[in-house]
């Protein structure tokens, strides 16, 4: 969630900003409880992909696990991109 928190936060500066939507659904973001404590969030399609491309973006700037764990445990990855 921390890497959500600072996208939302970084938003009107990236070029691919966060949709409106985004920031209510991390807001009202509610964790498990259990042994393995997960965040459920209810977003559409179009955030979906924007919290892949945030997880991209950590992977860039700092370490590539919050995006293996979002790639492995939803089958979800932003790919950027190829260039010719």
């Amino acid at each position: 969630m921390d890497v959500l928190h600072l996208y939302l936060h970084i938003g009107d500066r990236l070029v691919k900003p966060p949709p409106p939507g985004l920031a209510e659904a991390v807001r009202t973001a509610q964790q498990t409880s259990g042994t393995q404590l997960r965040w459920v969030l209810h977003v559409t399609d179009e955030e979906t992909d924007h919290i892949a491309y945030a997880m991209y973006l950590e992977g860039i700037a700092h370490s590539a696990r919050p995006h293996n764990r979002l790639a492995r445990d939803c089958d979800l990855r932003h790919r950027p991109p190829q260039l010719e």
